[in-house]
């Protein structure tokens, strides 16, 4: 099993969190067979028998998957890669990257299937006929973390957009992974339900979210996190802030 992954080091930081609720699904791209042959001939277009040669290797037959980040960080691929290797003779190679980049490989001709989180950026690929069969296969949970101390006072909000407008009015800068990811896709539609992100206190890192994570740390800031990822990453002294129910 040959696996391509892009991801950032680990990360500790310590902050509280708000749950919110997202789903992963699988988009089944077309997967084209091409299949040729040829036939010997003789100087008079007659079929002609040629010793057999050594028998050429047979090419790999292989499944390319773009991912998430999130998926990639629960092990869940390493396991699967091998069973399925085992069922059907065929290698599962893998990238993960967010969302938004893994659609875009898709899009590229680089990618036989999806594993992505953003409704909208989904449902847009399947309008533009990239992808055929979309299927929800598990869910994922998305939180807010800051830290333990809570300075925003983000703590006992009702709801994700309440927080974030603490957030916002107290003035405390908000870390966002900024690179077009299902998380970063679910965190600007809970500001725009927020009346929009602060300003000079908003932050993009660009960076995947072990990164983002170690920035928010460092910041002693708030901002959006898998929570897979958060659990995987090291993180410490978390505390809910309220969980997302829309």
């Amino acid at each position: 099993m040959r696996r391509v992954t892009r991801r950032s080091s680990a990360v500790s930081s310590a902050s509280p969190l708000i749950l919110l609720v997202h789903h992963l699904v699988i988009l089944l791209l077309f997967l084209p067979v091409c299949r040729s042959s040829t036939l010997a001939g003789g100087a008079n277009g007659a079929a002609s028998e040629e010793l057999p040669g050594p028998m050429p290797p047979a090419p790999e037959r292989r499944l390319l998957l773009a991912t998430t980040t999130s998926v990639d960080a629960t092990g869940l691929l390493d396991v699967l890669a091998d069973a399925f290797k085992k069922e059907t003779g065929i290698t599962l190679h893998w990238i993960a990257v967010g969302t938004g980049a893994a659609l875009q490989q898709a899009r590229d001709g680089n990618a036989d299937v999806v594993i992505v989180h953003a409704r909208k950026l989904e449902d847009e690929f399947m309008r533009d006929g990239f992808g055929v069969n979309r299927r929800v296969i598990a869910r994922n949970s998305f939180l807010i973390v800051g830290p333990a101390d809570d300075p925003a006072r983000a703590a006992g909000s009702s709801s994700a957009a309440k927080a974030l407008s603490r957030i916002k009015a107290t003035g405390a800068p908000f870390v966002s992974r900024g690179d077009g990811s299902g998380t970063h896709a679910r965190e600007l539609d809970l500001w725009n339900l927020a009346a929009g992100k602060p300003g000079a206190a908003y932050l993009e890192t660009g960076q995947g979210m072990a990164e983002t994570l170690r920035v928010a740390a460092e910041r002693r800031a708030p901002g959006a996190v898998g929570a897979r990822a958060r659990l995987r990453k090291g993180a410490r002294a978390r505390e809910y802030l309220c969980r997302d129910r829309s």
